[in-house]
């Protein structure tokens, strides 16, 4: 615009004439009424010449950034909040964005990573809260058809509702305790073992939840060496009651099976 001031304080028409076209269509105003107007593709093209002529200006970046993701455009979306967070590590704003779009491709795990790091930059972020309180609900009601699921004997089904609720939630004890339980009762021990070492990992000690995974790896020791006795892998299965022993002491079935 200014160099079209000039122009045609120079009596340079034409050139004025494409210097004000230019300011016109690069008018950050023109660019937000695409947006309103859910001309997505228009809008983005505006923003993106606005942000290249003027990089200082990150707000063209961030409109250009919601116009691809109503574009459904996810990987260009990543690719600019990632290096935006390569310049402002700092900011929880782009934590949360980034953190929304995770949530909306259906990638809980890291949705739920970018909302903690940005709480742990500013903990009353409100819409970090808000997503978080998303993400914990659909965690609990996952885990509730997990358990609606296991009671009518669909174990597979269930296992996937409560690996869903641990993407949801990966800290909530409780879901590592079912899903090892219910590996237990599919007979896939190692897998147990690993979710339910994780449980009592995240439960504090001596209450409830831990007493509960921990009694659930007793089980899952016992029930593996059931398994090895029927298969003849007797060495295995006295070790494997050894190592369960070590951690509960008070199981007399479990002295009755090494015996």
């Amino acid at each position: 615009w200014q160099k079209g001031l000039e122009f045609s304080s120079c009596s340079q028409w034409e050139e004025a004439i494409i210097c004000y076209t230019k300011a016109i269509s690069l008018d950050p105003q023109r660019g937000r009424c695409l947006l309103d107007q859910e001309l997505y593709s228009e809008a983005l093209e505006a923003f993106t010449r606005a942000a290249e002529l003027q990089p200082h200006r990150r707000v063209f970046r961030r409109r250009s950034i919601l116009c691809l993701a109503a574009l459904n455009k996810f990987p260009e979306c990543l690719r600019m909040l990632n290096r935006d967070l390569e310049e402002d590590a700092k900011n929880p704003d782009l934590y949360v964005l980034r953190a929304s779009f995770y949530e909306r491709f259906g990638q809980l795990a890291l949705c739920h990573q970018d909302i903690q790091r940005a709480l742990e930059l500013e903990p009353q972020h409100g819409a970090a809260q808000v997503l978080r309180q998303r993400l914990l609900r659909r965690g609990q009601e996952a885990k509730a058809e997990a358990v609606s699921k296991a009671l009518c004997g669909d174990l597979r089904g269930a296992l996937l509702k409560i690996s869903f609720a641990i993407e949801s939630d990966p800290l909530a004890a409780e879901f590592f305790t079912l899903r090892g339980t219910l590996l237990r009762r599919l007979k896939d021990f190692s897998a147990a073992c690993k979710d339910l070492a994780k449980a009592r990992e995240l439960c504090a000690e001596e209450g409830p939840e831990a007493r509960e995974a921990q009694r659930q790896l007793v089980l899952t020791y016992n029930d593996c060496v059931v398994h090895c006795y029927a298969l003849g892998r007797l060495d295995e299965a006295v070790m494997l009651l050894g190592e369960a022993l070590r951690d509960e002491r008070t199981e007399k079935g479990l002295y009755v099976n090494r015996g």
